[in-house]
């Protein structure tokens, strides 16, 4: 809705006080989406205990006292694609027990527990949005061959000791290639049904005090996949 001037000016008309305070008081109103004093509820609103928060430009983090805000959003960049490949497992490019879970650029999130938490521990919330591709393999000797193999997703989380836990609960797969599954994963359907998928993750956790790097990590067995993150989102709630 545009803004309307309850008193239009006009020159030679001599501007009183009260015209002036109708027009101000008018955007005022407008400025706060007409938000009024009758639409508030007397002291239900106080602003009197809330702590200033601290925001961190460099990586768009805001701190609240009780509560931490931290993401990663790429919504106004649609196509913006980090490459994967199993090529890195050598001759065990689509073995079921040889693991090379690689971190997906994007999705890391850094969380710090502040070791005064009243509980000892934090409630942490983490959504993670990627879209995911897998390309047919090449035909070379060297290659996996075509196949629908099963490339697994999962949250990672990383302590700064080095402690690393990965998460069955988030597993999720974007199958590559042609032919019938060879992964011991069946999609249920090839092309590109198969190959095209939405990774969608959201996870709510008790991190005690420290430093965590929550993140998505991928166990490829494809040789050429890419992937889309739209955004990485964590929430920490002080009990």
């Amino acid at each position: 809705m545009p803004f309307i001037k309850p008193y239009t000016y006009v020159n030679g008309n001599v501007l009183t006080n009260i015209n002036q305070q109708l027009n101000e008081e008018a955007l005022k109103v407008y400025v706060n989406q007409e938000i009024i004093t009758a639409d508030l509820t007397a002291n239900s609103l106080s602003g009197d205990n809330l702590a200033a928060y601290r925001f961190i430009s460099p990586v768009y983090n805001i701190d609240f006292t009780t509560k931490q805000v931290q993401a990663k959003n790429k919504l106004r960049n649609a196509i913006d694609y980090n490459y994967f490949s199993s090529t890195t497992k050598g001759g065990n490019m689509t073995s079921a027990t040889v693991e090379d879970f690689q971190h997906l650029p994007d999705t890391a999130v850094e969380v710090i527990i502040d070791p005064q938490a009243p509980a000892g521990f934090a409630e942490v919330l983490w959504t993670c949005y990627a879209k995911a591709y897998a390309f047919d393999a090449l035909s070379v000797a060297a290659g996996a061959g075509a196949g629908l193999w099963d490339n697994t997703f999962l949250l990672q989380i990383e302590n700064v000791n080095g402690s690393e836990s990965r998460y069955a609960g988030t597993i999720q797969y974007v199958f590559g290639g042609d032919g019938s599954s060879l992964g011991t994963v069946d999609p249920d359907a090839g092309g590109n049904e198969a190959r095209h998928r939405s990774i969608m993750f959201q996870r709510k956790l008790q991190l005690t005090a420290g430093r965590w790097k929550l993140c998505l990590v991928v166990n490829p067995k494809v040789e050429r996949a890419n992937i889309n993150s739209q955004g990485s989102f964590v929430e920490t709630f002080y009990i």
